[in-house]
């Protein structure tokens, strides 16, 4: 019986250590994220770098946006899901687009930049876009079909993935998002 408690005892002191450790994804997280569609990464990694421009010329590195969890949705204009999944990206951007502890970042998939801001202006997006002119970064997040969508920690680990088109402003996507942002 005693050692059957030390047993008990020392994987809760791990669970413990180990939840509080960067990367490590807790039990509720994967949760969180399988409820919202997403495959939970199964090794914490960090997520690949990357500077990309966005219409206006700005540039963007997903180093500096530590601190807040990073929704990361990789598409193109000839792609219909993506098109499909554009307004409730749209609504999902109107809802926390101004949150300090969320960002969303839409990569856009070897199109040029005028296509692009075209497609954006005439749908009324306004949520923030980069260009992947080269494909080097759709690649290293391993976006083979379009739309991919990647959930990224407030420290910069991979969470998880979601292939295909999801409705950003559903309710459980919304509670998700939430439940992330607040951890």
């Amino acid at each position: 019986m005693r050692s059957r408690f030390g047993g008990i005892f020392a994987l809760w002191v791990f669970f413990l250590v180990a939840a509080s450790l960067p990367g490590f994804a807790q039990a509720g997280d994967q949760t969180v994220l399988t409820t919202m569609g997403f495959t939970p990464v199964s090794t914490p990694q960090k997520a690949p770098d990357f500077r990309l421009p966005d219409l206006q010329g700005n540039s963007w590195e997903i180093g500096k946006l530590k601190g807040k969890v990073l929704l990361l949705n990789f598409w193109a204009t000839w792609c219909a899901p993506c098109r499909q999944e554009m307004p409730s990206i749209e609504r999902l951007y109107e809802r926390f687009g101004d949150h300090s502890n969320f960002q969303i970042l839409a990569v856009d998939l070897q199109e040029g930049s005028k296509l692009v801001g075209s497609f954006l202006n005439k749908n009324g997006y306004r949520f923030p876009v980069v260009i992947d002119s080269s494909g080097d970064v759709a690649t290293r997040y391993s976006a083979e079909t379009l739309p991919l969508s990647v959930l990224v920690d407030a420290e910069g680990n991979l969470l998880g993935y979601k292939v295909g088109r999801t409705d950003w402003s559903s309710t459980t996507v919304l509670k998700g998002i939430l439940t992330l942002v607040s951890n």
